[in-house]
């Protein structure tokens, strides 16, 4: 996708301070001249589209309160290599397991990757918050951080439960997976307010996925002012009701609400490095 994007004469530029979003730069009126990377040079533009997934709403202030960053547990199982055969994609592939009501689901052993076995939990997951440099409190992705102990019990129970034969398969490795949850569950792909040159294209909910195939052209037709029958209304800039609403999934907690989770001071210091 890069090297075909690269052929249309995008250009990338990449690096830990090269590339990395500084800020903003003004250009009068409320607009947006541009940004600033933290080699400290200013890349000019007409037009800004800030598409960083879940550290968007760290980046663009007014996304406080629409959106909530919030962890989801991944767990990789090593599948012994006398049954590996029972779940490699010929004869077992992607799954759900009632995804509706529980959030469960998985994809194959790789023998590439040693066999593992890759489940995930669509559920409530664990929110982090933290200050940011600049003053405010938000929820924020952790590089690095791992699932607490109550979000490895829920795979263990799962495992063994659903998959007999691997009861006794070692969990190797854990890790957390960033959704940036509106909400409503809709995606923001909208201009900010009061700043019409800046563009926000986020808010993934877990589901964006799905739709990348018509994601690009709904979010160009925004940047470019063009009307776009797929996206209406329903992705445009919008605030929750009064009464604080936020939407439900049947997976999720009843209650909506994810748990907090506390990293180590290690982790924090590693996420405040990179703002």
């Amino acid at each position: 996708m890069i090297l075909k994007a690269q052929q249309l004469g995008i250009k990338f530029i990449a690096g830990e301070r090269v590339g990395r979003f500084e800020g903003t730069i003004g250009g009068g009126a409320g607009d947006v001249g541009g940004i600033r990377t933290a080699d400290g040079l200013e890349h000019r533009a007409d037009r800004v589209l800030m598409a960083c997934g879940p550290w968007t709403p760290s980046l663009v202030p007014e996304l406080d309160g629409l959106i909530t960053v919030v962890g989801h547990p991944l767990a990789y199982v090593k599948v012994p290599e006398e049954i590996a055969h029972k779940f490699h994609s010929d004869v077992f592939p992607g799954w759900a397991a009632d995804i509706s009501r529980t959030g469960w689901y998985g994809f194959p052993a790789d023998p590439s990757t040693g066999n593992m076995l890759k489940l995930g939990v669509h559920g409530n997951g664990f929110v982090t918050r933290v200050r940011l440099p600049d003053g405010r409190e938000c929820s924020v992705p952790v590089p690095g951080a791992l699932p607490p102990a109550s979000g490895l019990t829920q795979f263990r129970h799962f495992v063994d439960a659903t998959f007999p034969e691997l009861r006794d398969a070692p969990i190797v490795k854990t890790r957390l997976c960033y959704y940036c949850d509106t909400w409503d569950m809709y995606f923001y792909i909208s201009a900010v307010p009061g700043r019409p040159n800046l563009f926000v294209a986020t808010g993934g909910s877990g589901h964006a996925f799905k739709f990348t195939p018509v994601l690009g052209d709904i979010i160009a037709d925004c940047v470019e002012g063009k009307a776009n029958a797929l996206a209406g209304d329903r992705f445009s800039w919008r605030t929750p009701p009064a009464r604080n609403h936020t939407a439900a999934e049947p997976a999720r907690k009843a209650d909506g609400v994810p748990d907090e989770y506390h990293p180590t001071i290690a982790q924090l210091n590693a996420l405040h490095s990179k703002l």
